[in-house]
Parts: structure tokens; C-alpha cells; sequence
């Protein structure tokens, strides 16, 4: 065995070196003079699986309709928790399956993020659906700034030849079979006795769902009959409907179809809410029954995104001041932007104002008493 001190051979079973005395036994350096081990890199943990979405569990088991339907309930937060990213997704899905729908709504919340890169994202959605003939991206991409369409190529699209050619005949058209007159017939009683009649005529508009939705004081306080009729060239039936909910004090009813009509309704593209802010200046329309001779269109600006409602509208807030030609009869309509999306619900003119003003309930509130009350 050599001596680690001075080197010399020794017996392998001698403890001491002959030669300097060294023991021969390898005695452990103090753990004071050993050198830190060096730590081991910790293994990173391994990420937690990210939970899919019901609609991305279940998308190739729901037809497209109903998928999209859930998809517009979690984007606006119409019965479900507001989840934009969730609704991304849906949309996302259905864009490729060719569902021009989900494309408009896909841009339009690619366009909400005001960058280059989403305002890409969102053209390429627009030009795919518009060329698939959906008037709805067509219009939007004619909205858009010169400087965007010159910046992305765009064609200027035209609606198609049916709608006359120009954006707000485009806009009506698309518009005009969600829109319905109703009629409601009231009784007076006295105990169980009735002691009179009294009817009333307005305006009301299909959201998703196939429900009405219309003004209370349109409906009254105890209609014995709701009925409503679309324009003649549309469908020229009279329908009657149930009451779902109502609220007098905020001004608000909803009502639904009967029978086939009902399924009809609740397995079509509607209109839906939007609860962006409104702007001054802002171009609206809308389309209802003024003095019940009818379907007729108005357009024309947000007057003020933000008035003091009249006395007695409970929670409503504020109103929209529009410069729209409403009369008796257009209350219950819906106030639609230029992307055909209801911002809110005409329901008064003022009763000092001469002409060229009409206060509109915003969706929110609308939204708000669907989701408690539906």
C-alpha cells in the first residue's frame, strides 16, 4: 500500500507507513474543509393540464348552430359568466368549419384590440365571410377607414344586388326579419267582472334565443292577447305569444312564440346585444311600428350616449338621446348600430320635445333583467 504521504511501498497489512510513520488508513477530511456539493437542478414540475373548455370537449359532438348559440351566450354574458376568450375559441372553431357568422364575430373581437396584427386578423375573417356572402362582414369592411382598406388590400365590397346596393338598405335588409309589430289587447276588471278594453300597438325585435323583446307599457298591464306580425313580404301570418317576463317599472318584457313557431324561432340567426360604448355621433337605426300603420325604418345619430332617465325607470340609469323620427308605436324598437347589433331599446320621446328626439334604454339593462328574469 503507498503512503499518500511520502510515497514509500508498505505492506498492505501494516496501519503505519515504515518509512515516516504516516498512518495508512484514509481518514475523512473535516466536513468544515469539504467542498459544497454542487446542487442538482431541480426538476421543473411538470404544468397542470389546462382544463378544456365545454365547447372545445364537445365541439365535434354539437352541430354548428347550438355551438355558436353558446359561443354568443358566454361572449356578451347573456345566462352564463362573461368568458371573451372562451367565445375566441368557439368562434374559432366554427370559422373553420366555414360558418360565416363566428368569422364576423371573430373580427369583430380581433378589431377591439386596436393592433396591426389583430386588424390583420380580423380583415382576413371579414374578406372570407363577405365573399362567402355575408352582408354583414361586407358592410363592416366598408366601414372600416380608407387608410385600413388601403393598408390591407381590400376590395370595397358591395351588398349583394337584392339589397339594393347601398350600406343602410344592406343594413335594413339584413335587419328586417328579426323585427316585429305587436299588438296586445288589455281588459279592465272589476273583481271578476270585465268592465272594459283598451288596446295598444309598438314595436319589438327576435334576440337570440327566437325571444321578443319589447316595451312593458307596449304590452300592458294585463294583455289578454299579444300578437305580432313581420313585415308582409317577410311573413304575412299574425302570431301569438306568451308572456315571459315583465318589468313595468324599468319598461322592459319579454315574450316568447307558441308551439312550432317557438322552435322555428329559437333555431334561426337572430339579433344580438352588444354592450360596447356608445359614442356621440354614432350612426344607428331602427326599424318599427310607428303609429301601427306598419314596418318603417329610421337612421340617423347618437344624439348623447348618456342622459338622465325620465322620473320612475327604477334602475335604468341613463337613456340614449337619439335624433331618430320616432312616433307612438316605434316604442319596443331596437336601436341598432351599423354592425346590426342592438345597443338599446327605443321606449320614449319627451313630452316637451318638438321633434328629432327619442331617449332609447341601453342593452345593458335589457341584458341585465333577461339574465334575472329568463
Amino acid at each position: 500500500m503507498k503512503c499518500r504521504n511520502c510515497g514509500f511501498e508498505n505492506n498492505a497489512l501494516l496501519t503505519e507507513c515504515r518509512a515516516c510513520g504516516q498512518s495508512l488508513i484514509f481518514r475523512e477530511e473535516p466536513k468544515s474543509a469539504r467542498k459544497p456539493k454542487a446542487a442538482e437542478p431541480a426538476t421543473p414540475a411538470a404544468p397542470e393540464p389546462k382544463t378544456p373548455s365545454l365547447a372545445r370537449k364537445y365541439a365535434d359532438f354539437m352541430d354548428d348552430e347550438t355551438l355558436f348559440q353558446y359561443a354568443l351566450c358566454t361572449d356578451q354574458g347573456l345566462g352564463v359568466k362573461q368568458n371573451i376568450e372562451e367565445a375566441m375559441e368557439i368562434y374559432s372553431i366554427l370559422a373553420g368549419r366555414g360558418h360565416t357568422e363566428s368569422m364576423f364575430r371573430l373580427a369583430e373581437r380581433y378589431l377591439e384590440q386596436n393592433s396591426e396584427d389583430a386588424t390583420r386578423t380580423a380583415v382576413f375573417w371579414l374578406k372570407l365571410a363577405a365573399e362567402r356572402g355575408h352582408d354583414k362582414s361586407k358592410i363592416r369592411l366598408k366601414s372600416l377607414s380608407v387608410q385600413d382598406a388601403s393598408m390591407f388590400g381590400m376590395q370595397q365590397y358591395e351588398v349583394s344586388e337584392r339589397h339594393g346596393g347601398t350600406n343602410m338598405e344592406g343594413m335594413v335588409r339584413y335587419t328586417l326579419p328579426n323585427i316585429v309589430a305587436v299588438y296586445s289587447a288589455n281588459v279592465k276588471r272589476q273583481g271578476n267582472k270585465v268592465v272594459g278594453q283598451s288596446y295598444s300597438a309598438g314595436s319589438g325585435y327576435i334576440v337570440d334565443g327566437g325571444y321578443v323583446i319589447t316595451n312593458a307599457h307596449v304590452v300592458g298591464e294585463d294583455p289578454e292577447v299579444i300578437v305580432v306580425q313581420f313585415e308582409p313580404s317577410i311573413d304575412d301570418n299574425t302570431y301569438q305569444m306568451e308572456l315571459v317576463a315583465i318589468t313595468h317599472r324599468e319598461d322592459i318584457a319579454v315574450l316568447r312564440f307558441k308551439d312550432d313557431m317557438r322552435t322555428r324561432m329559437e333555431n334561426r340567426q337572430n339579433l344580438s346585444f352588444t354592450l360596447k360604448d356608445v359614442q356621440f355621433g354614432e350612426h344607428i337605426f331602427t326599424i318599427g311600428n310607428p303609429l301601427g300603420k306598419g314596418l318603417s325604418a329610421s337612421a340617423g345619430i347618437v344624439s348623447s350616449p348618456n342622459r338622465e332617465p325620465a322620473a320612475g325607470m327604477g334602475k335604468i340609469t341613463r337613456v340614449i338621446q337619439t335624433d331618430l323620427c320616432l312616433n307612438h308605436g316605434n316604442s319596443g324598437g331596437a336601436l341598432l348600430d351599423d354592425n346590426c347589433d342592438v345597443i338599446g331599446m327605443c321606449t320614449y320621446i319627451p313630452t316637451d320635445a318638438i321633434g328629432g328626439m327619442g331617449m332609447c334604454i341601453p342593452a345593458e339593462f335589457i341584458v341585465d333583467f333577461i339574465n334575472k328574469n329568463v
